[in-house]
């Protein structure tokens, strides 16, 4: 990459030219790997079935995968700046408020229903952990992969009646 300065002098007329040269041959490289690891960051997410949401402190959505956008039927512009309670269902408020404080910066599990805009609702096994986007301003993110458990809930919940209710 190069820039020419012309030089000239007090009548105006250019006298002599100056170059500067920048390798760019490190930024170029640094530009190619950054496609490159969009790109494959890009594929991972759009052809998972796993659900993985970011959020800021206050619960707000800052990055929905194209599979929530796939199960909830909002499209992503809606889910952007949307707070993820609105979707959690109503017994699951409390381990959603637990996730939402946790900001330790280690890995926990946790289980959340969601409510769908259908009205039904779904199982979801999440692991979540917290990172600090900007210490000053003390922000922090949270990055959450879930996947979806209903039916392992569905089976767990007819062991307990059966073990309660079973006749022998």
């Amino acid at each position: 990459e190069a820039t020419i300065i012309p030089l000239r002098d007090i009548d105006g007329n250019v006298y002599q030219y100056l170059g500067i040269y920048f390798n760019v041959s490190d930024k170029k490289k640094m530009m190619t790997e950054l496609r490159a690891i969009e790109r494959t960051f890009r594929l991972i997410t759009e052809n998972t079935n796993d659900l993985i949401v970011f959020f800021n402190q206050h619960g707000k959505i800052t990055y929905a995968s194209p599979s929530y956008v796939r199960l909830l039927g909002i499209d992503e512009e809606k889910l952007i700046g949307m707070g993820y309670a609105e979707i959690v269902a109503h017994n699951s408020l409390s381990n959603w408020q637990k996730i939402l404080n946790d900001h330790k910066q280690n890995e926990d599990v946790s289980e959340l229903e969601l409510l769908l805009p259908t009205g039904e609702t779904l199982w979801t096994e999440c692991q979540y952990k917290s990172s600090s986007v900007n210490r000053l301003e003390g922000t922090c993110e949270t990055t959450m992969v879930s996947r979806i458990i209903t039916e392992r809930k569905n089976y767990e919940n007819q062991l307990v009646f059966m073990a309660y209710h079973d006749g022998l």
